[in-house]
């Protein structure tokens, strides 16, 4: 195994480790009540999901659409980005 390999893989360990071990800090601070209090809210929970759901998908995709005839590079980097979260 090459020195790059092993780099990598501890850093794609430590990225794991570290989002984790933080959404564990979050989580465990807070109460039930304090979890659940927020998601009485109708308007912002459907403000929410409307802006994750269908204007970050769409803000995703006019980034890529628009920046594929200028830079190669920034429409690599728009999909990697995109695309990113789906790995986990």
């Amino acid at each position: 195994m090459e020195v790059t390999d092993l780099l990598l893989q501890g850093s794609n360990i430590a990225v794991v480790f570290f989002v984790v071990s933080s959404t564990l800090a979050v989580g465990l601070s807070l109460t039930v009540g304090q979890i659940i209090a927020p998601l009485k809210n109708i308007r912002l929970v459907t403000l929410s999901l409307a802006a994750n759901f269908v204007l970050a998908p769409l803000a995703a995709f006019d980034c890529g659409r628009h920046s594929v005839s200028t830079n190669r590079w920034a429409s690599a980097c728009c999909c990697a980005g995109s695309r990113r979260a789906h790995r986990f």
